[in-house]
């Protein structure tokens, strides 16, 4: 990285933003070809479960590998051989000719992109400093929202009228362009200087991070139950177009996640600065609240009903989300960072790939609906326990130390 000028912290942000936003859009177009998967390549229901739960699994799988090892080389490096990656992967998807082709590919897009997020995120919460990285955190996220809704979008309507082949080619390429952008101007400069204490000097796994993954596993279940479902389920109920089905089932959604990923960055900063509770509290809080709106998604009986659902699902899912990695940054290094941030994301994609397998594979007995429901049931559960964990950690970390000190 001493080659060339440094950029300012938020030109570094919006580089970021962008090649964030081309990664959903790579990863989410698929989800809107369903019913042309099942006619040109003879797709399965369960096949089609595996597309969501292959991707997420390989993905998840490198993420902790990816984090580490930009942990101890160039960020700049690892974020470049990523994006290019996953962009060559997504145009060699465009060559299958039948459904394991196509799930290979899958799978090497998930492996490249698995180096990308926790990377980043260990850029931003490095460059801006921990009073600032839950609105830089936060900010980059919105792009995942907003590549999600123009995945959704672009990719029905690319396959509806050139077909889902050329919308693999040309992501692909936009991607390999973008690519040499990045490598002339991603420069990350000096880290932030803080008055503040210390980080911890190791990373240690705790009650509290356990059950703070237990959270974001069943949070990312429902959310990619809804990204893989919804087009398809809105397309046999209401009988929209692809790009339709598409635009309903993840405008709505990703407008509000935005909205409540970027107040819930604001208010983690606020919050974390004022209390060292104050982030994971939020993390339980917006679970709670999130949990029954994503049930009453799959019950609505008009696109009205279902989305102002989508809006709260989204709205506090977003706060969640913009809380989860920030916090367990607290509680490491940063030299760590990106091996925390991968972690995270390991349990958040199983959780996510169980989800979008399951629901294919069990469609024909049991439908989404019901599916989701459980998973809420347990995402309520999981935020009752994951409030009670962090009070109790909390109440160690302050009176454990004034106890040894009367002793």
């Amino acid at each position: 990285m001493k080659e060339g000028p440094a950029v300012s912290k938020y030109a570094i942000l919006g580089i970021l933003w962008i090649a964030y936003l081309l990664n959903y859009v790579d990863r989410q177009m698929a989800f809107s070809w369903f019913p042309v998967l099942r006619r040109e390549v003879s797709f399965s229901e369960t096949q089609l479960g595996l597309i969501g739960a292959v991707f997420l699994w390989s993905y998840s799988i490198c993420a902790p590998f990816g984090g580490r090892i930009s942990d101890l080389l160039s960020r700049r490096v690892v974020i470049q051989a990523s994006l290019a990656g996953w962009s060559i992967a997504t145009i060699a998807t465009a060559f299958s000719r039948s459904p394991g082709v196509f799930l290979f590919w899958r799978g090497v897009v998930g492996v490249t992109e698995g180096f990308y997020m926790p990377t980043a995120a260990a850029i931003l919460a490095t460059v801006f400093g921990s009073r600032r990285k839950g609105k830089a955190m936060a900010a980059h996220g919105s792009a995942q929202f907003a590549g999600i809704a123009l995945g959704g979008w672009l990719g029905g309507l690319l396959a509806q009228t050139w077909g889902w082949r050329a919308a693999c080619c040309t992501m692909g390429l936009v991607g390999l362009f973008y690519g040499l952008v990045l490598a002339w101007k991603l420069r990350p400069g000096e880290p932030a200087r803080e008055g503040r204490a210390p980080a911890p000097e190791r990373f240690e796994m705790s009650g509290l991070l356990v059950a703070m993954a237990a959270a974001y596993f069943l949070i990312c279940a429902m959310l990619w139950m809804l990204y893989a479902w919804l087009p398809d389920t809105i397309h046999s109920r209401f009988g929209l177009s692809l790009a339709g089905s598409g635009w309903n089932a993840t405008l709505f959604l990703q407008i509000s996640s935005a909205t409540g990923l970027l107040g819930g960055g604001v208010l983690g900063d606020w919050a974390g600065a004022r209390w060292a509770s104050g982030r994971c509290y939020l993390v339980a809080a917006g679970l709670l609240v999130a949990t029954p709106f994503a049930y009453a998604i799959f019950l609505a009986g008009s696109l009205p009903v279902l989305r102002v659902c989508s809006i709260g699902f989204g709205l506090f899912t977003g706060i969640m989300l913009s809380n989860v990695v920030p916090s367990a940054f607290d509680l490491a290094p940063a030299a760590r960072y990106g091996q925390v941030a991968g972690s995270m994301t390991l349990v958040g994609g199983f959780g996510g790939g169980v989800a979008t397998l399951a629901a294919g594979a069990l469609r024909a007995r049991i439908d989404v609906s019901s599916l989701m429901s459980g998973a809420a049931l347990a995402g309520s559960l999981a935020a009752l326990i994951l409030a009670l964990t962090v009070r109790h950690h909390f109440k160690e970390a302050v009176v454990w130390p004034a106890l040894l000190k009367q002793a």
